[in-house]
Formats: structure tokens, C-alpha cells, sequence
């Protein structure tokens, strides 16, 4: 690939609308337009010197681009098929009478651990969605369902991945009696708990490098981030009026104040990953958060 300076150059084909600036490369489908015209702009600008250079430089762009097309939709029907898998065991494991206590006052969704993991269940599968109708409609049909998949990466499925991994470990490696008690390992397996609280973060980061996601604005993507939160937080509240028990050990180790404080501190935090993910979308696609264009 050659790049003429800082200069961003436009090569239109039969095939794709090639932008090359800096060490950046966008592509977009466009209608058909005659290769020949394309060559001779090509060797104008300095890009060839021999006749068929021109042909040859965007037959290996679009195979580059259908490789990538077809690992990334692999990628999101792996870890789809994984998120399904544990959720599925999960429940599963719910019915066994021994296991089933753990799930007492409120259920295994009163862990934010198992709502995460319905949450990257349900991206993964709007990715995996968007990865087809890419192929079937094309990408001016599906703008919604892009957008939609934006959305719920940037503003959930990856700060909560993030804040889920760091916030368990963080406090694992504190005191695990806290959040994850030495009994459970002789009721669920360490894979498992490998499966819900360490694979989560290497899974969200493949997803940062394999494509740019169109952030919101930031103050809409917080605003959805802060109600995810209250919801979460209302909830572990109402359980605990309503059994007299918390659902991590943490809190009960906690006054009033110091759960003001916890649950302030964790928003804070949590913007913290949100704005981390901004920036490290920002930082590997050299693209403004807010004007992002998608590579196809």
C-alpha cells in the first residue's frame, strides 16, 4: 500500500471507493464506474509503474476485505455460541437443589454477573444479525440495526464487561469473601467462573479492534449508561427491603454512608471505562468518536 505524505487520497473502482490518509484505510461499495479511469489516476498520482498496478493493488484490498468480512462474522457466531452456552448451563445448574440456594431472594438475576452475560448474549447476537444482513440487504438497508449495535456496545455491553472483570478481581483479590466466597468453588467449577468474570474483558477488546462502533454523543451515551446503573442499583435496594439481605457480602460490611459512597465511586468508575472505550475506539480507528465513518 502506498500512501502519498498526510494527504488523503480518493480512488473510485467498479468495485469500492478507496481513502487512504495517514495509515488509515476506508472503503465503501459503490455503484459500477470504469476501472480504466481509476488506472490512469493511479499512475498520475504515482502509484504505478507498469500497466496492470492499479487492478492489482484493489484485487488485494477487496480479497484483504472479504478476509476480514468473514473473520469478524465468524468471531461474533464464536462468542455468541459461547455466551449462549453459559448462559444456558447456568440455568441449568439452577435446578440442582444445592446450587439453587445461592439463587435465594431474587434469583440469579440479582447478580450483575449474570446480566452481563445475557447482555453480551443479546450484542453478540445483534452483531452476528448485522453481520448477515450486511451480505443479504447491504448496508444502506440495515442502518438501523448498525446503529442499534452501536449503541448498545459503546453505552453497555462494554463499560459493564469491563466494570464487571475489574470491580470482581479487584475486590477477589482484596478479600474474595466479599464478593466470591471459597464455598462456591466446590459448587461451581473454576472454568466457569473464568467463563463469567475474566473472558468477558478479551472478548469486548477483540470486538474494539475488529471494527470502529459509532459512539453517541456524550452526553446521550452517559445519560443511557447513568439509567442502567440506577436501575441496577434500585434493584439490589428493593431486594434487600424486601429479604433483609444483600446481594454481595460487600455491602453488608458497609454503613449507610460507605454504600453511598460504593455505589457513587462504581458510577464514577464506570464512566471512567466508558470514556476509556471512547478513546481507545478514537485510538485505533483515527477517527473522530463523533463523526465516525464504519469501515465496511
Amino acid at each position: 500500500m502506498t500512501v502519498v505524505g498526510n494527504r488523503a487520497i480518493p480512488v473510485e473502482t467498479n468495485k469500492v471507493r478507496l481513502s487512504l490518509k495517514k495509515n488509515s484505510l476506508q472503503v465503501n461499495i459503490l455503484p459500477d464506474q470504469q476501472l480504466a479511469g481509476t488506472e490512469r489516476w493511479l499512475h498520475h498520482q504515482g502509484f504505478c509503474c507498469y500497466k496492470d498496478s492499479g487492478r492489482k493493488l484493489l484485487t488485494a484490498l477487496c480479497l484483504d476485505l472479504a478476509m476480514t468480512r468473514t473473520s469478524t462474522c465468524v468471531y461474533h457466531l464464536f462468542v455468541l455460541s459461547w455466551y449462549i452456552f453459559l448462559n444456558f448451563y447456568i440455568s441449568r445448574e439452577g435446578e440442582d437443589p444445592r446450587k439453587s440456594q445461592i439463587f435465594l431472594n431474587g434469583g440469579q438475576w440479582k447478580y450483575l454477573t449474570f446480566l452481563n452475560l445475557v447482555l453480551q448474549a443479546i450484542f453478540f447476537g445483534v452483531a452476528c444479525l448485522e453481520d448477515v444482513l450486511k451480505r443479504t440487504k447491504g448496508k444502506k438497508d440495515i442502518k438501523f440495526v448498525t446503529a442499534f449495535r452501536d449503541l448498545l456496545f459503546t453505552t453497555l455491553a462494554f463499560p459493564i464487561s469491563t466494570f464487571v472483570f475489574l470491580s470482581f478481581w479487584i475486590l477477589f483479590l482484596y478479600d474474595r469473601e466479599l464478593v466470591y466466597p471459597k464455598a462456591l468453588d466446590n459448587i461451581f467449577p473454576v472454568w466457569l467462573n473464568h467463563g463469567m468474570h475474566t473472558f468477558i474483558l478479551p472478548f469486548s477488546l477483540v470486538e474494539v479492534i475488529l471494527r470502529p462502533h459509532c459512539y453517541p454523543l456524550r452526553k446521550k451515551g452517559l445519560t443511557l449508561l447513568a439509567a442502567a446503573c440506577l436501575a441496577y442499583v434500585s434493584r439490589v435496594l428493593w431486594i434487600y427491603s424486601e429479604t433483609g439481605t444483600w446481594v454481595y457480602p460487600v455491602f453488608a460490611k458497609l454503613s449507610p454512608g460507605g454504600l453511598a459512597a460504593f455505589f457513587s465511586l462504581s458510577y464514577i468508575f464506570t464512566i471512567g471505562i466508558y470514556l476509556f472505550g471512547e478513546k481507545l475506539n478514537h485510538w485505533k480507528w483515527a477517527c473522530a468518536p463523533e463523526r465516525q465513518t464504519l469501515l465496511v
